[in-house]
């Protein structure tokens, strides 16, 4: 388990920099998340691209399994968790139970490959308020990502 904290540096000239184009009220701000995934490519990019645009200092705590997780969220509090399904000691959608059974009040953001209305239409059952897709723009999750945790406020 990791924490990182970042102060939401400005994108460079060529990247993409999504809080330019997201106005947000006070109570739509995210202070902390969790990212529990597998350690990997894409796990580096998605903590790399929050970093980049969330508006306000954030903490991310990494977990690649959720025995990590489930240490982590012991002790700290998160605005939101996105999680991977492929993870080493669980798989599937009994993750999002689990993890919903660890922190409430969390918003659940799954991430997913599978573009398929029935699969994202189980996350949600089992307790996600959103499935974010590989080739999510930035702009897109990052507003999927405030409105999940405003509508589990």
């Amino acid at each position: 388990m990791a924490v990182l904290s970042s102060t939401a540096p400005a994108a460079d000239g060529g990247d993409f920099d999504a809080r330019s184009y997201i106005e947000l009220s006070e109570t739509a701000i995210v202070g902390s998340l969790a990212v529990v995934a597998p350690e990997g490519p894409a796990r580096d990019s998605l903590c790399e691209l929050l970093r980049r645009n969330l508006l306000i200092a954030v903490d991310i705590v990494i977990a690649g399994s959720l025995a990590e997780a489930t240490e982590a969220l012991a002790s700290v509090s998160v605005d939101a968790l996105f999680v991977d399904l492929e993870l080493p000691d669980v798989r599937g959608r009994e993750a999002i139970g689990r993890l919903a059974e660890l922190s409430p009040s969390s918003a659940i953001l799954v991430l997913s490959a599978r573009d398929d209305v029935g699969h994202s239409l189980q996350c949600v059952k089992a307790g996600a308020q959103d499935v974010i897709l590989a080739d999510t723009p930035e702009i897109t999750l990052i507003r999927m990502l405030h409105n999940a945790v405003e509508r589990k406020r």
